[in-house]
């Protein structure tokens, strides 16, 4: 078998340029970074005196051409694999991981800016709002402006629990935010549990300092609601050590609840004090999230 030795030949030549064409492919790759980098601070220093703003950290800048008066946005929020009902993870899939949908973008002034952490250019776009540049709604903000309008047109007191219990028959769940909204009206800072692991109460409330915990039901006027359900809500209380409980229903309450209510000083709210409190504070039948 003839050996032409290219091997042999070819060693040396590798020797030879190998290396000093590693360090310049590197070299070209860091220039090429630095370039970019530099680039982006020029334009941050473009946006500043135009658009009056500061660009947060982690937002790409690049020029928009197809710009024109009123700047848009879209924002993409990263999702489960395998999510629930209501956007959380699903724990039956072992392998369940996040996925990130495209970047963010905003386009306006001739600029666009696109980040992969929609809260980050949503601060953006609340700056550039405030400074004057004039930015249309995202989808998602029209639609949490179409619900405010809704409400708003649909501005009427609750005058009966049935009225209550019927607004809120299509989707119960929908009743916690109500409630949240009502003691709201009442100087009340209210958070609501998620539905799906509220750790048996729905609002934890504070007010001067002392803390609640709420239940509500959404309940037919006919159904009335007994003894299990305040003890669970006072069960729930030995992990919460709120200072204070409070029942909220649509229904009544049974004698022996009344009589548990009155010995562990649980504040009890049937469908006649509701609407009763729905007709002092204004409250409407509105059914937005907090």
């Amino acid at each position: 078998m003839t050996d032409f030795g290219y091997g042999d030949k070819l060693m040396p030549i590798l020797k030879t340029y190998a290396i000093p064409l590693v360090i310049a492919v590197v070299g070209i790759i860091l220039v090429v970074l630095l370039l970019r980098e530099l680039w982006q601070l020029w334009l941050k220093g473009r946006i500043r005196k135009i658009c009056n703003v500061e660009v947060p950290k982690g937002v790409r800048i690049g020029h928009a051409r197809d710009v024109d008066g009123i700047g848009t946005f879209v924002l993409n929020y990263p999702y489960w694999q395998f999510p629930k009902k209501d956007g959380t993870a699903d724990r039956r899939h072992t392998n369940n991981k996040i996925c990130c949908k495209p970047k963010s973008t905003l386009k306006v002034a001739g600029f666009s800016f696109k980040s992969k952490n929609p809260l980050t250019l949503y601060s953006l776009v609340l700056d550039m709002r405030h400074n004057g540049n004039p930015i249309s709604y995202s989808r998602m903000e029209s639609f949490k402006r179409q619900r405010v309008v809704q409400r708003a047109k649909a501005h009427q007191r609750s005058s009966s629990v049935q009225e209550i219990v019927s607004s809120f028959s299509s989707n119960p769940t929908d009743f916690e935010p109500f409630c949240a909204d009502l003691y709201r009206r009442y100087g009340y800072q209210v958070a609501v549990t998620p539905s799906n692991n509220d750790g048996g109460f729905d609002l934890k409330l504070t007010k001067a300092g002392r803390t609640y915990i709420a239940e509500c039901k959404c309940f037919e006027p006919n159904r009335h609601v007994g003894l299990p359900l305040l003890r669970k809500l006072a069960g729930a209380n030995e992990i919460q050590h709120a200072q204070g409980l409070i029942f909220i229903t649509t229904s009544t309450f049974t004698a022996q609840a009344v009589t548990y209510a009155r010995e562990c000083n649980m504040q009890l709210v049937d469908g006649n004090t509701l609407v009763q409190m729905c007709q002092r504070s204004g409250a409407t039948l509105s059914r937005s999230r907090p």
